[in-house]
């Protein structure tokens, strides 16, 4: 069977349908800001590559994908917590990575540690959605979503209101094999992701709304600079020690 960052790219193809739609903005932001870009959650590459960024995920599988398609700078570090020696006009966070840290302070230490790697007067990118904005129920049963090149995939989802957290299951098949996983995602609308970025010393400069989505530009609060890591997880740790000695490559 296909592995995990290889069955991603195929979601993205075959379910989400996402390839470029989100470059253009990304792209956009890089020649107002003048670049280089850091991204975190950076995944398989699919917008490190053309915005020839620094990209930064903790999945080495992942990282091994984005090296194939032709990323040149790749870090393997927790978004929660990590050090590098350079300091970026933009830092981006793109396609809901952000909501897969479904603690309120995880998300939280991220937005910090993306917001000490700006350059002075950078900017932070980033994509969220409200997955449950408009949802009529709260589960939505096994269904096939997509089935091409050999690989299936069925999916469900269960919303829960009260922890505004959705959980998307998946089950997908191949020769005879099957890969179940649960991916947890924390919703987020414009006002619980201002008050995350306010606890990171950060605050919302432009705003796009496209239905249950918006693209968000934001900068450091006046006061806000030097505001970091220190209340990032302890787990972190380890991967904040794996990224200081990735510093020398950024120097």
């Amino acid at each position: 069977m296909r592995s995990p960052a290889e069955l991603y790219d195929w979601e993205l193809a075959h379910v989400a349908g996402r390839s470029d739609q989100d470059l253009a903005r990304y792209s956009a932001l890089a020649a107002r800001t003048g670049g280089p870009v850091l991204e975190l959650a950076c995944g398989t590459g699919r917008l490190t590559a053309p915005l020839d960024a620094v990209g930064l995920d903790i999945d080495a599988d992942m990282l091994t994908l984005a090296r194939r398609r032709g990323v040149r700078r790749l870090v393997r570090a927790d978004m929660r917590c990590f050090a590098l020696a350079q300091r970026f006009p933009l830092v981006a966070l793109p396609y809901n990575s952000l909501q897969l840290l479904v603690d309120e302070d995880d998300a939280v230490a991220c937005l910090r540690c993306a917001g000490s790697h700006l350059a002075p007067g950078g900017v932070l990118g980033l994509e969220v959605t409200d997955f449950q904005k408009g949802a009529v129920r709260d589960r939505v049963g096994l269904e096939l979503l997509a089935r091409a090149d050999g690989v299936s995939l069925h999916g469900a989802l269960v919303n829960e209101r009260s922890r505004r957290v959705s959980t998307y299951h998946r089950r997908f098949e191949e020769d005879g094999e099957a890969r179940v996983d649960h991916v947890h995602l924390r919703c987020l609308d414009r006002s619980e992701l201002e008050g995350l970025l306010e606890r990171a010393g950060l605050q919302l400069a432009e705003v796009t709304e496209e239905g249950q989505r918006l693209f968000c530009v934001a900068t450091v609060r006046a006061g806000g600079e030097g505001r970091h890591t220190a209340s990032a997880p302890a787990a972190s740790r380890r991967t904040l020690a794996l990224a200081k000695r990735e510093r020398a490559r950024f120097a």
